[in-house]
């Protein structure tokens, strides 16, 4: 496994753990430093994604959500 990679698996699952506890902003933020490793993986950025949009919407964060995520 690449070391890029373990990195990003570490900030997901603090993440999830973080998400488990309802410490929704804490969750952002590891997902978001998931994100900015800038692993190749496609499917852990999906999950890193998918995960800090879920957290964004239980925290009530729609629209920053949805800014935040907007891909152009």
């Amino acid at each position: 496994m690449c070391i890029i990679l373990a990195i990003a698996e570490v900030y997901k699952n603090e993440g999830n753990d973080e998400y488990r506890k309802k410490n929704f902003s804490n969750a952002i933020d590891f997902y978001t430093e998931g994100i900015k490793v800038n692993c190749k993986d496609e499917e852990l950025n999906a999950k890193l994604h998918n995960n800090r949009a879920t957290a964004h919407f239980y925290l009530g964060k729609k629209v920053e959500f949805f800014i935040a995520n907007l891909i152009f």
